[in-house]
């Protein structure tokens, strides 16, 4: 009786914190007692939310076709607990479902923050109705989440399905996920950055996977083809960033000097795959150890598009200090494509200054199309050699079923493509298989005789589905709803 009775009490304690999770309610056009408590009584405020306890969630009317709320800048909902999350979500009932707009109540067009997360933690905000996104972030903010605290340590905070059409986000600290969004930068803020210091700070966990960016459409501006723009991603490390599209389009009102990169950062516990990256003007991928020793980074299975712009595809340096190692470090089966005019240039490894190599650097499979010189993989000043083995430029035998830009570019392999299909490692070392074995659509490689080269395997079939996170990768992963599911892939070409 004893072990029933402690056995019982066990389940009682697990169970606890989810079976008294409470269900709140916000309507701005409810009139009844408004404490809360259903649609009828519901808070008609953000500053009215008042009595959350860890694990409840909030529920916001988005009335039939879409409802706007005056709400609080610099909002500092109450923090949830470890497996207890805080959670505001768009309503789920027919005729509160419709798309929910925060504005700000203070001052529209000012230098003001929707979600300060300085003091917040364990926060889930989720826009999704149905897979889809109804919940948007009105540009009368100038930032999403903001935290320039730099010892604000792990902050648990997950923002799920949300649009913004000028916002940005700035926010230091650890376990963040950023998914199934859709945002387009404005045309100044601080340092012409995008998304800044995810997985930076004093007190956040230092490791592989700790923070993950995943499925969204981001977009930012740039003056010309090879001008200034804005950085997408700037100084993020311990994340994953895959399965998005990341695109730079031109924009005369852009004034701005900065000069453009997809991603700036130092190259620590980055793994960088499943994306594609369309007209970054200096490069798409601008990593560099700033004097610090890095490791842990792997990019394999992206597309890079240059469009217009000449910058290669992947820049990896010192950036411009002269100290620093660089080690534990896979740069495989991606695909880059160089400019129509063919004065794009390839992947560039360790050109900003002396750059110490140390080992397992392998750079291998990756497609280069068109660049200049045919250029594939560029070294310089390294101390050290990395492994380089079995990428291919050039133009001959290979071909692409639409080599366009967004959204019509489809960069599978045809069967022309002589030059790539079954022509990286034969025998794949366990390096490469350890990270990964699929390619961007969760294809099973290799399909012939050995890998094919870049981000696609060709073969007859369908895609499989997306594959997980590495082993190891964020702990985020496995809380997704069901309904998060990746958009079908483009039919494949049939060997």
């Amino acid at each position: 009786m004893r072990l029933l009775g402690a056995l019982a009490l066990s389940i009682y304690l697990l169970l606890a914190p989810q079976a008294f999770a409470a269900l709140w309610y916000v309507d701005n056009t409810a009139s009844g007692a408004n404490n809360g408590t259903s649609w009828a009584d519901a808070w008609t405020s953000a500053g009215a939310i008042a009595g959350l306890s860890p694990g409840d969630t909030v529920y916001i009317s988005g009335g039939a076709a879409g409802q706007s709320y005056s709400w609080t800048r610099g909002w500092t909902p109450t923090n949830g607990t470890a497996g207890n999350p805080i959670t505001f979500a768009v309503g789920q009932d027919a005729g509160k479902n419709g798309m929910v707009t925060f504005v700000n109540d203070i001052n529209p067009g000012g230098a003001n923050e929707w979600l300060a997360t300085n003091t917040r933690e364990y926060i889930t905000i989720n826009g999704e109705v149905s897979g889809q996104r109804r919940m948007t972030i009105d540009s009368s903010f100038a930032i999403v989440a903001y935290n320039a605290n730099f010892s604000a340590g792990d902050k648990h905070i997950r923002l799920l399905y949300l649009e913004w059409d000028g916002p940005t986000i700035y926010t230091h600290g650890g376990y963040y996920e950023i998914a199934f969004c859709h945002g387009i930068a404005p045309l100044s803020f601080t340092d012409d950055s995008f998304i800044s210091y995810i997985g930076e700070g004093a007190g956040a966990t230092q490791a592989v996977g700790i923070n993950s960016i995943h499925d969204n459409y981001f977009e930012v501006p740039k003056v010309s083809a090879t001008g200034s723009g804005f950085d997408l991603f700037k100084w993020v490390r311990n994340t994953d960033i895959y399965n998005n599209t990341l695109v730079s389009v031109i924009n005369g009102s852009y004034a701005g000097s900065q000069h453009q990169d997809g991603i700036q950062a130092a190259t620590i516990n980055l793994r960088i795959y499943n994306n594609y990256w369309e007209g970054f003007s200096n490069a798409a991928l601008f990593l560099a150890t700033f004097g610090e020793d890095a490791a842990g980074m792997r990019i394999y299975n992206n597309v890079f598009n240059a469009n217009d712009a000449s910058g290669p595809p992947i820049w990896i340096g010192s950036g411009g200090v002269s100290t620093g190692t660089i080690s534990d470090t896979i740069i495989a089966n991606n695909t880059a494509i160089c400019n129509s005019s063919g004065t794009g240039r390839g992947i560039f490894f360790g050109v900003s200054a002396a750059l110490t190599v140390g080992a397992d650097v392998n750079i291998v499979n990756n497609l280069v199309y068109r660049c200049l010189s045919n250029e594939t993989v560029v070294t310089s000043l390294l101390g050290g050699s990395p492994t380089i083995s079995n990428n291919v430029g050039g133009t001959t035998n290979l071909a692409f079923v639409n080599n366009s830009t967004y959204p019509t570019n489809d960069f599978h392999l045809t069967a022309a493509a002589t030059a790539a299909i079954d022509l990286g490692l034969f025998s794949a070392p366990a390096y490469l298989t350890s990270v990964f074995t699929t390619d961007a659509d969760g294809l099973s490689r290799p399909q012939g005789s050995a890998w094919d080269i870049g981000a696609y395997e060709f073969d007859q079939g369908g895609a499989g589905p997306a594959p997980d996170p590495p082993a190891g990768g964020s702990f985020l992963s496995s809380q997704r709803p069901a309904s998060l599911t990746r958009p079908t892939s483009p039919a494949r070409a049939v060997r």
